[in-house]
């Protein structure tokens, strides 16, 4: 698709939309793809068009404000997520988390946030949110003097603890990064933007917006906050990033995952205001949590960090919130316990547990030990068939696929290690048994899996299926080092690969390793996006597209 300035770590979107709405579009319909790079550019590109550099329409989301994308090898202002010229995302910090679209309220408006350097004697850092016309590539609205936003609570005086019930202001700053993909609901056409600590090791929290869309009926419009959520008020961390991935919806409520933070005390709160480390169901309307569960070790487990010993599992930086919550279709598990259908959200973390949930009663904290949940699972990694433990160190920094047939369930995740000196793993895949065509449990042995090694960080999939032949159905990940070769697996400048496997076997049907034409440098938590019958695959200096061939094998990079 040709180059983009900036890394691309956003996943890139698609949408189809009339011939006649987008200028210049080669087919009718037009498939449009969207793209943001960490340089704050947004691209509008025809997918039927392939090797060119020309996209429909382009913009620069900092340079609309008059200013620019965060130089970290520059920058000498406050902002905690440049570290010593650099930052978890690069170089330059732009447009990081994955933007929404509109199909409902506004059809075919882009929510996108991006970190601007506003300029000052030092720079002046804020985040905005923008709403853009992807017809167009023109900008609606954006947020005037950027987000911002406050919530009654107290700053704690070290890292993982509380200061509650001590009264005051928790104000929202830019040392955030915004990594969770958007969220936008047409239940009420809001949009949601979450925020973790842009340095982990301090003190800032994590946030959740609400925005509305206000327009004139004229072509004007304007943002308005409708409300602002901290999962940690009196305390520190508690990060919605999630690996990239975004808050998950019914409609009616939000589901969360917080990262490392300030637990609550259970003795002395039946709703906690502390929340870090915990898994989350919010009222949409008004961010106000309603359920919850944590882990029963929160407070106990013990283990090291930075080869030191440490308790609990926000010092322990074991994360509950290192990939997003996954809902499963609505009653389609049938509990054999209680002879009825239930909602369920699955959710992972750095432990490598797998938590299933039942969405109406989450589960709480048992201050006396064990879980007040449906299931917690302890997956192992399938070595010549033999399902072996996971290694000290194990864990999960990405979200789930799902796919299902209507007769068989599959959900598919990928372990991984922060040590990369550490064995790379496969990705595991666990059919759901069966009971009279509806969901069971979920197996403690994987009932699949591949071949394929990844290195650090495991690959978020994703699934295509045209929805009737079960042949069709592929599941799609990015790897982004050889690990074949042991020199490889930190190599952040090494091209990034595509896999594709059988979704019933994980037999690998696709590796676009040892291509003629190399791919780009992997990004980390990216994501494939499969659209109009072409693969698409961001990285550090353009998106890659796989057009898929006669039969499969795939073979073409277009």
């Amino acid at each position: 698709m040709g180059g983009v300035t900036g890394n691309v770590y956003a996943q890139p979107l698609g949408i189809t939309l009339p011939q006649e709405q987008v200028s210049g579009c080669s087919t009718n319909p037009c498939n449009l793809v969207l793209v943001a790079t960490e340089q704050d550019w947004l691209y509008g590109y025809d997918a039927n068009v392939n090797n060119t550099n020309n996209p429909l329409w382009s913009l620069n989301l900092a340079g609309y404000l008059g200013g620019t994308a965060v130089d970290c090898s520059t920058y000498t202002g406050s902002f905690e997520v440049c570290q010593d010229g650099s930052s978890i995302v690069g170089q330059y910090v732009g447009v990081t988390g994955t933007p929404v679209i509109d199909t409902t309220y506004i059809p075919g408006t882009l929510y996108v946030v991006a970190a601007v350097d506003i300029g000052g004697t030092n720079g002046t850092v804020a985040y905005y949110l923008f709403a853009v016309d992807i017809t167009t590539g023109k900008p609606l609205a954006y947020t005037n003097n950027g987000i911002m936003g406050s919530v009654p609570g107290y700053p704690p005086p070290k890292l993982c603890q509380s200061a509650y019930p001590h009264s005051g202001t928790l104000n929202f700053d830019n040392n955030h990064i915004q990594r969770s993909a958007l969220l936008f609901l047409p239940e009420n056409d809001q949009v949601y933007v979450a925020f973790a600590a842009g340095d982990p090791g301090e003190a800032e929290n994590g946030w959740l917006f609400a925005y509305y869309l206000n327009s004139n009926g004229v072509g004007q419009y304007s943002f308005s906050q409708t409300n602002a959520f901290s999962d940690t008020p009196y305390g520190t961390g508690g990060g919605i990033w999630g690996s990239g991935a975004g808050p998950a919806s019914d409609g009616t409520n939000i589901y969360l995952a917080t990262g490392n933070g300030t637990i609550f005390d259970p003795v002395t709160q039946s709703l906690p205001y502390d929340l870090g480390d915990t898994l989350l169901r919010v009222d949409s309307s008004s961010l106000v949590p309603k359920d919850y569960y944590t882990p029963w070790d929160v407070l106990s487990y013990q283990g090291t960090f930075n080869n030191k010993p440490c308790t609990g599992l926000c010092l322990c930086d074991k994360d509950f919130g290192s990939g997003e919550v996954m809902l499963f279709p609505t009653a389609f598990y049938f509990d054999q316990n209680s002879q009825s259908y239930l909602n369920l959200a699955l959710n992972a973390d750095k432990q490598s547990y797998l938590y299933v949930a039942n969405q109406a009663h989450l589960g709480g904290f048992n201050a006396n030990g064990g879980n007040n949940i449906e299931a917690v699972l302890t997956p192992c990694q399938m070595v010549n068939n033999t399902c072996q433990p996971l290694e000290s160190g194990q864990g999960y920094w990405a979200s789930p696929a799902y796919w299902s047939d209507g007769t068989q369930y599959w959900i598919y995740y990928t372990p991984t290690t922060e040590d990369a000196t550490l064995k790379p793993y496969t990705m595991n895949g666990y059919q759901l048994l069966t009971s009279g065509g509806a969901a069971g449990p979920i197996p403690q042995t994987p009932t699949a899996s591949t071949t394929t090694r990844f290195c650090k960080y495991s690959p978020t999939p994703s699934v295509s299926w045209d929805g009737k032949d079960d042949s069709t159905a592929i599941v799609w990940a990015i790897e982004h080092a050889n690990v074949d070769n042991p020199t490889d697996c930190n190599g952040s400048d090494k091209p990034a690969a595509l896999h594709a496997f059988n979704p019933t076997t994980l037999a690998e049907l696709y590796s676009s390793r040892g291509l003629q034409t190399p791919t780009g440098p992997w990004t980390t938590f990216s994501v494939p996006t499969i659209f109009n019958g072409q693969v698409y695959m961001g990285t550090q200096t353009y998106v890659d597209v796989f057009g898929l061939c006669s039969t499969l094998p795939l073979g073409c990079l277009q």
